[in-house]
């Protein structure tokens, strides 16, 4: 632990703006349009691939836990999920996502096959939300690490003959 400068917040007076009308409540989240969620078939060996096809028909084919790695975006490798699941069964997600239209096959962008892959993970995150009840939060934890540090640096003094710069032939050692 390293102390830090912190704000105490001791109390809290009535907000100024209590008395002011409230604002609209945000947006939904974006959610596909339909979508189904089931186990795979035990042999299926296709787990772990995603296949959007044009016109907005999105194919998931994972276990719940990389089902929530995808979700995030992969920004949380899987060993840092803390108390997620423990299955290893691989979980199909057959869906439709609002597509562009006319859209260039393949990557354009951010985009694939119409459909915007941020748009399509957030929509992902709201249905794992909905069908598993899942509930998550981030928070910082201290992890196991690895410092790199030199061991015992042996310096020499430079030779004031060999100073950096562009010089015509062999240095100094030939």
């Amino acid at each position: 632990t390293v102390p830090t400068r912190v704000v105490s917040v001791e109390h809290v007076g009535p907000s100024p703006l209590a008395n002011q009308p409230q604002k609209t409540a945000p947006p939904p989240a974006p959610a596909f349009e339909v979508a189904s969620i089931k186990p795979a078939d035990p042999g299926d060996a296709t787990c772990g691939n995603i296949n959007i096809e044009p016109g907005g028909r999105v194919r998931i084919n994972m276990t719940l836990e990389y089902l929530i790695v995808e979700a995030w975006g992969f920004s949380i490798p899987p060993d840092r999920i803390i108390g997620g699941p423990k299955d290893k069964n691989c979980f199909v997600v057959d869906a439709k996502s609002p597509a562009q239209e006319d859209a260039v096959r393949g990557w354009n962008g951010a985009v694939w096959n119409g459909i915007d892959v941020d748009t399509m993970r957030m929509m992902l995150r709201s249905l794992l939300v909905n069908r598993f009840q899942l509930a998550a939060h981030r928070e910082d934890r201290l992890v196991p690490g690895h410092a790199l540090v030199a061991g015992s640096p042996k310096l020499r003094k430079a030779e004031p003959s060999n100073r950096p710069g562009c010089k015509e032939g062999p240095g100094v050692d030939g």
